[in-house]
């Protein structure tokens, strides 16, 4: 009895501790073994959100369609306004791009012009829905803490939807992390080691070159693997989910002091066999109900030869939708482009 008392007592011990740590002390990357591309590519913009304070005038976000097709570097020189793309991937989910918003906003001086541009099909997406969403806005949430109720009560949603076993089960998780970090060599960096899934970049391989290009990545190549719509003749309309979260930016964004506008970024010729009129008609409705909203319903489709995949753009592309966007957001913010918006063709290769 007293062997099973005591075997009792241990499991409730482990399980508390489990809970304690489950519900308190869970980080994005784990400090054992190194990240994947997609927990890179998540976490590299909100790094910079939360340990940079630089001031920018324009600050992207969004999924992975403007990281490939917004050149910072390239914008500035056209406009002479400084901006950083902090835009991630689709999996991030609209509720990550406002957390990464309320963490660059928590340690920035407040931007001019925050831009919000994404791939058409994203406001119709589910994708707040995905486990890799939910973890990036309960981790970063919990760790930007209370700025905005609205941004708060997302986040609260999302917490509160563990229940003991999910948070006992992340718990054993951190533990074994944290107890593998403790045996594991000291001089080693997991952040020098290959990406899971990589042969060439790690984290901080990755991060260094995402900060010398202000947050864009620029393909090597003209074209990647062949894709095709994988939605042909679906129709999108605007979530629920996209219109609460775009609000909640909203109402930081005028909290801060700053304009916000939402663009689409230009997708491959042959995505047009997709339907996006019930998103362009909730753009509408979204403006008339927030007219401080700067919204350009135009969902562009480039020629083949401008881009990587079907929702990417290669440089040459990038080059071209910088170009418009520069004289773009120059006239909202009632700035003329400081140079003439062309790009020397030495700079139009990839």
């Amino acid at each position: 009895m007293l062997v099973l008392a005591a075997i009792l007592g241990a499991g409730a011990v482990l399980c508390l501790t489990a809970l304690c740590v489950g519900r308190h002390c869970e980080r994005f990357l784990r400090l054992s073994s190194p990240p994947d591309g997609s927990e890179a590519v998540a976490a590299i913009p909100m790094e910079y959100a939360l340990t940079s304070t630089e001031y920018n005038d324009v600050i992207f976000v969004g999924d992975s369609a403007p990281l490939y097709a917004i050149d910072p570097k390239c914008f500035q020189e056209l406009t002479g306004l400084k901006a950083y793309n902090l835009a991630s991937f689709r999996p991030v989910s609209i509720n990550g791009f406002l957390m990464t918003v309320q963490a660059y906003l928590s340690r920035h001086p407040a931007p001019r012009l925050i831009v919000l541009c994404v791939s058409p099909e994203v406001p119709g997406g589910t994708d707040v829905e995905r486990v890799f969403a939910k973890r990036f806005v309960r981790i970063y949430g919990k760790q930007i803490g209370d700025k905005s109720p609205a941004v708060s009560a997302i986040v609260q949603s999302i917490v509160d939807e563990d229940g003991y076993e999910v948070l006992i089960k992340r718990g054993v998780s951190i533990l074994q992390d944290n107890f593998a970090y403790c045996f594991q060599p000291r001089l080693r960096d997991v952040n020098d080691e290959l990406l899971v899934g990589s042969d060439k970049e790690t984290y901080n391989t990755f991060s260094k070159k995402l900060a010398e290009n202000r947050g864009y990545i620029k393909p090597t190549e003209l074209h990647g693997m062949p894709n095709h719509p994988v939605n042909p003749g679906v129709h999108f309309a605007i979530r629920p989910e996209w219109d609460r979260a775009v609000r909640a930016l909203l109402s930081l964004t005028d909290g801060a002091g700053a304009r916000l506008a939402i663009r689409f970024a230009p997708a491959r010729k042959d995505a047009a066999v997709e339907s996006f009129d019930g998103v362009v008609s909730g753009m509408r409705t979204l403006q008339d109900e927030c007219p401080r909203i700067s919204v350009d319903r135009t969902i562009r489709y480039y020629d083949p030869a401008l881009c990587y995949d079907l929702w990417h753009l290669n440089a040459v592309g990038a080059q071209k939708y910088t170009r418009h966007l520069a004289d773009d957001l120059s006239s909202l913010l009632g700035k003329r482009a400081s140079k003439p918006a062309q790009i020397p063709a030495a700079q139009l290769s990839p």
